[in-house]
């Protein structure tokens, strides 16, 4: 994005750290609001997707929303399990409550809770917190990326040995459509693949323990944290296509990580996508 076109250069410094002291406020309170699901009991039922929800994922939307529309009355919110309100606002923030909400009801500590700001449709603000691993990445447009406080910075290098990529499973190539052929592409491109399913294959990509990562056919709120805490740690994101489904909504496929490793996986897909 050409800089002087970028909106976010319209909020100043002070507000955009006001904004990043209020979503990490935010994801404080998921983490208490999950601790105390949890103390009383994780019921699990079925949504008419089949997916899973549990009573934690509601719960932390619920409060989320509560606090946001106190604090910030009139900005938009989207949320994986309540929709969206104030559409018109300049100001979106997005949440994922529990992303992962499978491996959460089974005790598998891999879940996150993902939380956005978007400013024109750009990303401003971002937090992805990883409370059973104690592991939290935050950022902020134009001020840094950091992971548990401390200064995240992605190096451009060659990796060691066969770049190591995330993936989703092949059939998260198959939901909407048939395009498993992408991942087998991917697949034999990069042979050191490993297939991870929630928002901590985001945080291995910011952190460089993993070389690059993608997401296939998922909803904003699955992604809603991720382009600005990679950028700010000096990744690239791209997003290689976004389109509307009749049932799911608005969809996209990114790709994040490395610079160099991102530009030559985008050029791979472009003969597949």
């Amino acid at each position: 994005m050409n800089l002087s076109n970028d909106p976010r250069e319209f909020i100043d410094e002070a507000e955009r750290r006001k904004l990043l002291d209020a979503a990490l406020s935010y994801s404080d309170l998921c983490r208490d609001v999950v601790s105390s699901t949890v103390a009383g009991g994780v019921e699990v039922n079925f949504k008419p997707d089949h997916s899973l929800v549990t009573n934690a994922d509601l719960a932390v939307e619920r409060a989320f929303r509560e606090r946001v529309e106190k604090e910030f009355p009139g900005m938009g919110i989207l949320g994986e399990e309540f929709g969206r309100v104030h559409p018109e606002s300049p100001y979106q923030w997005v949440i994922d409550p529990v992303d992962g909400t499978a491996e959460f009801a089974h005790g598998v500590p891999f879940w996150g809770s993902i939380i956005g700001l978007f400013y024109h449709g750009v990303p401003v603000v971002g937090v992805i917190d990883h409370a059973d691993l104690n592991v939290r990445l935050h950022a902020a447009h134009g001020l840094g990326a950091f992971k548990n406080g401390e200064r995240i910075s992605l190096e451009d290098a060659e990796p060691f040995g066969t770049p190591r990529i995330g993936l989703p499973s092949r059939i998260a190539f198959m939901k909407t459509s048939d395009e498993g052929h992408v991942f087998d592409t991917l697949a034999s491109a990069y042979p050191d693949f490993r297939v991870l399913r929630t928002c901590l294959t985001h945080a291995y990509a910011a952190t460089g323990q993993l070389d690059a990562a993608l997401e296939w056919n998922v909803s904003l709120w699955d992604l809603a944290a991720t382009c600005v805490i990679v950028e700010e740690a000096g990744g690239r994101y791209v997003c290689v296509r976004e389109r509307e489904h009749p049932a799911a909504g608005m969809l996209y496929c990114a790709v994040f990580g490395r610079p160099a490793l991102v530009d030559r996986i985008v050029a791979l897909l472009a003969a597949h996508v």
